[in-house]
């Protein structure tokens, strides 16, 4: 079962969940205003995700959580490649996109709907520190060498020479 691996530490879905949970409450910097970028498609946010081939696209569908945590959810999926966020009925919905998205398109039953597509910061390669991974962590470095003591001074001469 796959698993993700940040700077050394292995996280599972509990772990993961309770790390986006906390990162709602803890004033840190978030994985996605670090490593990836988002943007508004066509240049316009307002609206509900288009995709390439004008549908709605593939998506899964979260309802209940803030915007934040929408577009925190969107960062760390790697098959997330845009996410829309909106209000219906005093509910709140989010949409983690998996096809390419090409514009936004405004969305009667939602008037406060935004669209954002995904990509890579310039600068991070792919995986980074954050990767996903079923396989072991990278090796640890290698230790420090052994502690050596200081060299003892000279000893001086005695008795001393006359």
């Amino acid at each position: 079962r796959p698993m993700i691996w940040v700077s050394g530490i292995r996280f599972g879905a509990r772990q993961l969940s309770a790390l986006l949970f906390l990162s709602r409450h803890v004033h840190a910097t978030l994985f996605s205003s670090r490593f990836v970028d988002f943007y508004p498609p066509n240049g316009k946010k307002k609206g509900g995700c288009v995709s390439v081939d004008g549908s709605e696209g593939s998506y899964d569908e979260v309802w209940g959580i803030e915007h934040a945590e929408c577009k925190e959810r969107c960062a760390w999926m790697r098959l997330c490649v845009a996410y829309e966020f909106s209000t219906i009925k005093r509910s709140l919905r989010c949409e983690l996109h998996r096809l390419r998205i090409s514009h936004a398109v405004p969305q009667p039953q939602a008037p406060d709907a935004v669209c954002f597509g995904k990509r890579r910061k310039s600068g991070y390669a792919s995986g980074g520190i954050f990767r996903l991974s079923p396989s072991a962590p990278p090796p640890w470095p290698p230790p420090p060498p052994p502690w050596q003591p200081p060299p003892s001074p000279p000893s001086p001469l005695w008795p001393p020479a006359l």
